[in-house]
């Protein structure tokens, strides 16, 4: 039972119906001059300072972590973004086809077609995927460093190629 019930209950009433989400906006609205809970009988439970404290820890104990959920959300969209253009089969492929043409390269046994196929290769990966990936990790640092990580719009961006 959520600390802010339990106070509620032992203390007063039953907070039947009652999530913190409305309490913590009924407590928002109230201005903070008298913390309390709407009880489900319409009676308001006044909190003194040392419940507050407690219910202000505990929210801060339980508190979504918004950094890890915006680099998440981040990620994702990367994701989405980088498989749209090179679906995660051609992908390996690609890779594939790289490390056997650098290969020959290293051997010295890599014909011309072979290097103009190395360099096309190269280059859409490059054009394509890279700075996806470097949007990724601006946007990531961007999140990092926001005061308000939870109001962060990770896509649209204008960062996103």
């Amino acid at each position: 039972m959520a600390l802010y019930k339990k106070l509620a209950k032992d203390k007063f009433e039953k907070l039947s119906g009652t999530d913190e989400k409305v309490f913590r906006d009924q407590w928002a609205i109230d201005g903070l001059d008298k913390p309390r809970i709407r009880g489900e009988q319409g009676k308001d439970i006044i909190l003194t300072a040392k419940e507050i404290t407690a219910i202000e820890a505990e929210w801060a104990a339980n508190a979504p972590d918004f950094v890890a959920i915006k680099i998440g959300e981040t990620k994702e969209t990367a994701y989405k973004k980088i498989v749209s253009i090179i679906p995660e089969w051609k992908q390996r492929n690609l890779l594939a086809r790289v490390s056997e043409l650098l290969e020959k390269k290293m051997d010295g046994i890599l014909t011309a077609a072979e290097s103009t196929k190395l360099d096309q290769l190269r280059t859409k990966w490059k054009s394509k995927i890279v700075p996806i990936r470097k949007a990724s990790n601006l946007i990531e640092a961007e999140i990092i460093a926001s005061s308000d990580p939870a109001s962060y719009i990770v896509d649209p961006n204008p960062l996103w190629p």
